[in-house]
């Protein structure tokens, strides 16, 4: 985290922001039948806009925006679990995936800076295991994602 400097808290920000539009952004794309012209031009202006309003950095309203965008993108994964859409996605991994992020976001929970079972003496170290749990998450996305057919 580049020595726990503010920038790289703002990166690590951006780059969560990414991650999570990419998915609604582009379940959105597909449910309401928009080109990929439409998906690249929101993507680009969804995040161009968040990065900005949260350039003053440590403003601390960033778990709000990933609490409302990951609220919004399952939401959308409901509505696109209904038969009548274009696509059909094996859901067993989007399943996983939030499971993955749940257990996650226990860990980081647990082992946060100022917690119990903080000890950055030993050498296990919760962050590992929440990175770890944050690659596991990614990769079942993007398998579920992969899994897409078109109806």
């Amino acid at each position: 985290h580049a020595a726990v400097t503010e920038w790289a808290g703002w990166l690590d920000l951006v780059a969560l922001h990414l991650f999570i539009t990419y998915m609604l952004l582009y379940d959105l794309a597909v449910l309401r039948r928009r080109s990929t012209r439409w998906f690249l031009w929101s993507f680009t202006a969804v995040n161009v806009a968040l990065a900005a309003a949260f350039w003053p950095l440590d403003n601390g309203y960033g778990k709000y925006s990933i609490g409302t965008l990951l609220a919004a993108t399952l939401i959308v994964e409901y509505l696109l679990a209904r038969p009548a859409t274009p696509v059909s996605r094996q859901r067993r991994w989007l399943w996983a995936a939030i499971g993955s992020y749940g257990a996650g976001q226990i860990v980081w929970w647990m082992f946060r800076e100022g917690a119990a079972w903080c000890r950055p003496e030993s050498p296990f170290q919760g962050h590992t295991l929440w990175h770890l749990l944050a690659v596991a998450t990614v990769t079942l996305v993007f398998l579920y994602l992969r899994s897409e057919r078109t109806a």
